[in-house]
């Protein structure tokens, strides 16, 4: 029964503690877990094929995101809420940017002295 129940994601070194029904009972809720995930994927889907076809077919009648998938619609405000970009990450980026440049920059210089490229 162990395989069975690392299989439905009780991690095995969890195994061992738990009683018979809390085994059982966690394998229902990760099989009805991946049920949903996989009901949820298969709209996803449909919904993406049916996007598809007003993309392809005829543009000018594509529904707006809200009106296709209207859990994006926050219902008191009535808009799409964008996260706000975080600055710190976008310039730590730029900095390790700007590093490698510069450490490409120094190997090109390093190579041209060397009578190398």
């Amino acid at each position: 029964m162990e395989p069975a129940a690392i299989d439905y994601g009780i991690p095995a070194t969890e195994y061992w503690m738990m009683t018979f029904g809390e085994i059982m009972a966690q394998v229902e809720s990760n099989k009805r877990k991946r049920e949903t995930e996989l009901k949820e994927k298969a709209m996803f889907d449909y919904k993406s094929a049916q996007l598809n076809m007003y993309a392809f077919n005829d543009p000018s009648k594509m529904p707006t995101a809200e009106k296709h998938y209207p859990y994006l619609v926050d219902e008191k405000v009535r808009k799409i809420e964008q996260p706000e970009p975080d600055l710190e990450d976008w310039q730590s980026d730029k900095a390790l940017m700007m590093q490698q440049a510069m450490q490409i920059k120094a190997t090109r210089d390093r190579r041209k002295r060397m009578g190398g490229e």
